[in-house]
């Protein structure tokens, strides 16, 4: 585990049932409605701006080229961040069985396996070239 993923494996051992009841308050689950639309707003503005080392953390400040105090007010802000779409998206969870319950199930092995079709991909090098197909065919089909 890295040490990145670290805080919310300790919040999530100190979670009680009470802290997840206060997510199924209408107040909170229509809250989060704009908050995940400004989410969406705020990433689409910042994409073309943000060096995504911030996001995966595999670069230093230094090779950044950014100040130094920039690293601890990223880091803060994007676990902070991170808490708050987290919040919201378990506030949509429905607490009751639905018709999609039992696909939640299956989401655990596309998360842990979906790296070694990644990985195999790009070693055979036609990660990019799939890619580029799907943009073409896309492209045909809206026109």
């Amino acid at each position: 585990m890295c040490i990145r993923d670290r805080p919310f494996f300790v919040i999530g051992l100190r979670l009680e049932r009470s802290h997840f009841e206060l997510l199924r308050r209408r107040r909170v689950r229509v809250a989060a409605v704009p908050v995940f639309a400004a989410a969406v707003a705020v990433a689409y503005w910042l994409a073309p701006r943000l060096d995504t080392g911030w996001l995966y953390r595999n670069y230093s400040v230094q090779e950044l080229h950014e100040p130094l105090w920039t690293a601890p007010v990223m880091t803060f802000a994007l676990f902070g961040c991170a808490a708050v779409l987290t919040a919201c998206f378990l506030a949509w969870v429905p607490a009751r069985r639905v018709w999609f319950t039992a696909l939640g199930g299956g989401t655990l092995y596309a998360f842990l396996l979906h790296a070694f079709p990644i990985k195999l991909s790009r070693w055979w090098e036609w990660y990019l070239s799939l890619i580029h197909i799907l943009c073409v065919y896309k492209r045909q089909a809206l026109s």
